[in-house]
């Protein structure tokens, strides 16, 4: 592989690195969302709860203190699919061929062609010795 490709691919997978980051702050953007839609359930809570006693109804607010705990498990459930899909994006990560480990070279790119050298002949990295 000549400079030229190695500096295509380079880029390239800086690209996919960069769109993982958008993807996974999006996706936590999502998550605190979700957060913050279950502390207005708990407030709304509370206030029904309130009311309740207030007026003398304690028995009208079981009703709807189980519909908002059926929104909120359900919040909680789909904050559970966007951290298993901020997993997923993860792993995928850490999967790819440019992730080994130091001992093998470099940190990036796990070249293991000059192991004498202090800096990766493939990405220029400080090797760990």
């Amino acid at each position: 592989m000549d400079f030229f490709d190695k500096m295509k691919k380079g880029l390239s997978d800086a690209g996919a690195k960069a769109k993982d980051m958008v993807d996974i702050t999006k996706l936590n953007n999502h998550i605190g969302q979700k957060q913050r839609e279950i502390e207005q359930l708990y407030n709304q809570i509370g206030q029904a709860t309130f009311k309740a006693v207030q007026d003398n109804a304690l028995s009208s607010i079981e009703e709807a203190a189980k519909g908002f705990s059926q929104e909120i498990v359900k919040k909680q459930e789909e904050i559970a699919e966007l951290e298993r899909e901020i997993a997923e994006i993860r792993k995928a990560d850490d999967n790819a061929p440019e992730a080994k480990s130091p001992e093998t070279g470099s940190p990036k790119t796990g070249s293991d062609e000059a192991p004498d050298q202090k800096v990766c002949p493939t990405c220029g990295q400080v090797v760990h010795s």
